[in-house]
């Protein structure tokens, strides 16, 4: 009695909800305990109700509505703590069947024929769709089980995939349907492949692809049964192998009636498929069927004038003209939008799941490979021929569209159009930034005008993105065969590093994502291709990021603020923030050697952790980074005086350790004390520069002593530099201690003598972490007077609508710290 009070309880309690169900995700222990089996159980019945989105504050209804008011001041703290209420149970629902599958089966086998009795009348109830998806989430459990599953429970199954498809024959209403195909999908990969019901779910779900595909309202419904197909077609291909046919047959049947969404989805997960007969033939036959609209459109003489000039492409969709109301012109550019979505996207389904064989063997026997002039055996990528026929067209759009946010672009644009809403970040991009969940707009509650907008901001977003992550995926999936063409270096250089100055700050951080992993896992023959553009992203790196950390201290510096310029204050302050632990990120994986040992870095893995003691503890992290402490061939290449780039990257690393960001700076930090040691082995760093280069990183200290362990790494860095230039510059590295630290001429000499006789000590050259931690609290001690903490800086909360995204300047300005004047030789570039 008292569970289900308590349970019942929590129907309303929300909070106490979400608290309960994400603290089991560490108690995976008691699942296997049979006294707690009933509890478990009970909980798990309710996730229904529990993952109900009710509770908003402004929507909720009693007795919902006074619960919501205690629980959660606004709108938004409902919805993150909702998403993470779902995650939660998503994960419980996992581990409570991996554990004792037979007792989440025996549930929901019993609503499943609850719904099977009478479908349409079991969507009336609340809880019917979140019933639905547990179901879902339970039956695909179970294929980690699959084959006790199959022991005791195969023909039960099997009576519930026709229950199933029996009570679809006859079914209209909407929710129903999409439950039942739902949970047809999760038993699907239960059966057997021989099954004989196989054929017969494929064909009902690939005809629900147009379910009521003149109703707007169903839209979401389609986009789901695609979602459905493209999972079976990769995760469970086993059992649609033997059926390819059948899917053609069918997929052909309803391709014209399929929406642009639908149809690069299908052909993703035809793709997928074909990835089983790793047959280089049928690659290429399924591109010339799938792909030849494609071509033509990007080889065509209007596309190629219209993709030619930033200018011209905004002419062409329409934002030359006035904004008007006119439906037939209105339709015209939509049309045109349309078509750049949708074979931009095709594109990028194709090259997502194309994949080419690994293994030489393999290969040879798909016919993938030939011999080239000098008798080696080439690994050929089935898209590449096909694609270069398109790369002149592509390269020049990625880089037109970067030059669409440009000044001058930007005055083709009719004046009746408000260019800071048609040039803003979407909606969705804006709460990313401040850390909000986003809550869909739906287009029917919003004003014409706002439609436009946002449909308008959505569509350069996506094309931007989407082209991007096509063209970067196809230089290095091609390979040989890309940099074999006459253009590939000027492809590289203006198509994926021209116009970045243009790119907003959002922007530029997932550009940077995005390229950095496949460079990084590349060959030092393709590294070699990239260093001409890099180099130049990185001198703008150096002007945008000091440019606006300078901007950020000079707001924070102003007397007062409203509150819409202290919005725009914490907006920016966010941005710059993902913009700079972006870069750290970027910077650390480009230009250390990687550790063969270690497991290359996947796209998945490029986020930079948030700050905790643990991640940034030095000692702990000794020995991680001794695997690390040599330059990759990029980061060597990028410090040689012939490339010209040196002095902005030294700049760039230097202002960052002493930025606010310590996760940014702790591992930037070792990056820099490499960088600059190569510049002294190239002969570019003189006394003059090697002294204001170790006041840069005593000057960090202060600013970063209040996260104790990294201002650790600072102090490593500190004392290898002053070990190494100790006989190279006799006296630099003292007179900046003296002229920095407010340390006494007696305590630096003491200190000089322990580091002298430290390195005439065998037992001392060890880099190990006795040795280093001894020379830390040796440093530590110096400059005791020195460490005085900066004030924190607190920023409130502001509620209230996002402020636009501020864009980098049209003329940035360049200022730094490190200048010219102050490291003499360092930025005499030839």
């Amino acid at each position: 009695l008292k569970l289900f009070l308590f349970l019942s309880f929590l129907k309303y309690c929300r909070m106490w909800c979400s608290l309960i169900f994400n603290s089991m995700k560490n108690c995976k222990k008691v699942y296997k305990i049979e006294r707690f089996a009933p509890i478990l159980t009970e909980l798990f019945k309710y996730i229904p109700k529990a993952t109900l989105k009710n509770g908003e504050p402004s929507k909720a209804v009693e007795p919902f509505r006074a619960y919501a008011k205690f629980d959660y001041e606004t709108n938004t703290a409902f919805l993150i703590d909702y998403h993470r209420l779902r995650e939660a149970c998503e994960v419980f629902v996992g581990d409570w069947v991996a554990s004792n599958w037979r007792r989440a089966y025996s549930v929901v086998m019993g609503w499943l024929d609850e719904i099977l009795k009478n479908p349409a009348e079991a969507s009336n109830d609340e809880c019917f769709m979140t019933t639905a998806k547990v179901i879902h989430v339970v039956l695909d459990s179970l294929v980690d089980v699959i084959e006790d599953v199959k022991k005791t429970e195969y023909t039960i199954i099997q009576a519930k995939v026709d229950a199933v498809m029996n009570a679809l024959q006859n079914c209209q209403v909407v929710d129903a349907v999409q439950a039942l195909v739902s949970m047809l999908s999760s038993l699907f990969p239960i059966l057997d492949v021989s099954d004989p019901r196989i054929p017969g779910i494929l064909c009902k779900l690939i005809s629900s692809l147009t379910l009521g595909i003149d109703d707007p309202e169903m839209a979401e419904v389609r986009h789901h049964f695609t979602y459905l197909f493209i999972k079976m077609a990769t995760d469970h291909q086993a059992h649609l192998i033997a059926h390819i046919e059948l899917i053609w047959k069918e997929i052909s049947a309803v391709a014209g009636q399929l929406s642009d969404h639908q149809k690069c989805a299908v052909v993703e997960g035809l793709f997928a498929l074909c990835k089983l007969f790793k047959n280089f033939e049928q690659y290429a036959q399924l591109m010339s069927v799938t792909l030849q609209q494609t071509v033509e459109f990007w080889v065509s003489a209007e596309i190629m004038t219209a993709v030619s000039k930033p200018e011209n492409f905004l002419i062409y969709i329409g934002l030359g003209d006035p904004l008007t109301n006119n439906d037939s012109l209105n339709l015209a550019y939509h049309t045109r939008r349309k078509q750049f979505s949708f074979h931009v996207k095709i594109l990028h389904s194709v090259i997502s799941r194309l994949e080419v064989p690994t293994e030489i063997e393999d290969a040879k026997t798909g016919g993938f490979c030939i011999t080239d002039v000098q008798g080696n055996l080439r690994i050929c990528h089935p898209a590449a021929e096909l694609f270069q026929m398109m790369f002149p067209t592509l390269f020049t759009f990625l880089r037109c569209l970067k030059g669409i946010y440009s000044v001058s672009s930007l005055k083709v644009v009719h004046a009746t159009y408000d260019k800071a809403k048609l040039f803003d970040l979407t909606d969705a991009e804006k709460s990313a930034v401040m850390g909000k969940p986003h809550e869909t707009k739906k287009f029917k509650d919003m004003q014409r005008q706002e439609v436009f907008y946002e449909k308008m901001k959505l569509f350069l977003a996506e094309l931007s993105d989407h082209l991007q992550h096509l063209l970067i995926r196809c230089v290095f999936a091609f390979d040989w065969q890309f940099f074999a063409l006459p253009n590939a270096a000027s492809y590289v250089e203006h198509g994926i590093f021209g116009d970045l100055e243009n790119l907003m700050d959002y922007r530029l951080r997932l550009f940077l994502r995005r390229v950095i992993t496949p460079l990084s896992n590349s060959t030092t023959e393709v590294q070699s291709y990239f260093v001409n553009g890099l180099a130049k992203l990185v001198e703008h790196l150096n002007d945008r990021l000091i440019a606006r950390w300078h901007l950020i201290m000079k707001k924070e510096n102003a007397c007062e603020f409203d509150d819409e310029q202290t919005k725009q204050q914490i907006f920016t302050e966010n941005v710059v923030s993902l913009l700079t632990r972006e870069l750290a990120l970027f910077l650390r994986s480009l230009l250390l050697q990687q550790d063969p040992e270690k497991p290359r870095a996947t796209p998945k893995a490029v986020e930079l952790p948030e700050f905790n003691s643990s991640a940034m503890d030095t000692d702990a992290n000794d020995e991680q980074t001794s695997s690390s402490n040599a330059l990759s061939f990029l980061g060597k290449s990028l410090l040689q005086r012939e490339v010209n780039c040196y002095a902005s990257l030294v700049s760039l690393l230097l202002n960052m350790l002493s930025w606010r960001e310590s996760v940014a700076a702790f591992h930037i930090s070792q990056v820099a004390g490499l960088a600059i040691l190569e510049l002294q082995s190239n002969g570019i760093l003189d006394e003059e520069s090697f002294k204001h280069a170790y006041a840069f990183i005593l000057g960090a200290m202060p600013q970063q002593c209040l996260n104790p362990e990294f201002v650790g790494r600072l102090y490593d860095l500190a004392v290898q530099l002053y070990e190494h230039f100790r006989n190279i510059y006799p006296n630099a590295a003292q007179t900046v201690l003296l002229q920095t630290t407010e340390c006494s001429l007696g305590d630096l000499q003491a200190f000089d003598k322990k580091i002298l006789n430290a390195l005439e000590n065998p037992d001392f050259k060890s880099c190990n972490k006795v040795t280093l931690k001894v020379k830390r609290d040796w440093f530590k001690s110096l400059i005791k007077k020195f460490l005085k903490p900066l004030k924190t800086h607190q920023v409130r909360q502001i509620f209230g609508e996002l402020p636009p995204l501020q864009r980098p300047s049209p003329q940035p300005f360049f200022t730094s710290s490190i200048s010219p004047n102050t490291l003499p030789n360092l930025f005499q570039e030839s």
